[in-house]
């Protein structure tokens, strides 16, 4: 699942979220950001499915989820939580301490939350601060 940039899926003009191609471009020149921690998955005829990109903060020792997204018509079969379960692993492998997931936190939107309790994540404080599985 790692992003590559020769088999770079297209991104639909009509989707709904804010983080388009100049956005990606943009995200990929910013310092911290490594190609290997870049997962998407690619839907069968070729467009993206859902993206997830993983921060690592050698300071602290904790891998940051931001941004993750699934296309609306690719959303309820579980790749928002398969994302992160694959970002922890990384991070697991990597030896890193833990992973941060900051969902949107409002009552209007509690679609992210439940994906990722879903898949064994824990929210650890007021602000849903995620842990991940073990």
């Amino acid at each position: 699942m790692p992003f590559a940039e020769k088999n770079r899926p297209v991104i639909d003009p009509e989707a709904t979220s804010s983080f388009d191609a100049a956005r990606l471009d943009a995200v990929q020149a910013a310092d911290g950001y490594e190609l290997a921690a870049h997962l998407v998955v690619e839907a069968s005829d070729g467009t993206l499915a859902a993206s997830c990109i993983a921060w690592h903060d050698p300071t602290i020792d904790i891998t940051s989820i931001e941004p993750l997204g699934v296309d609306p018509d690719h959303r309820r079969r579980g790749l928002a939580g398969a994302l992160a379960l694959a970002v922890a692993g990384q991070a697991r492998d990597r030896g890193i301490a833990g992973v941060v997931i900051h969902p949107r936190g409002d009552a209007a939107y509690p679609a992210p939350r439940r994906a990722y309790r879903r898949v064994g994540f824990v929210a650890v404080d007021r602000a849903d601060l995620y842990v991940a599985p073990r």
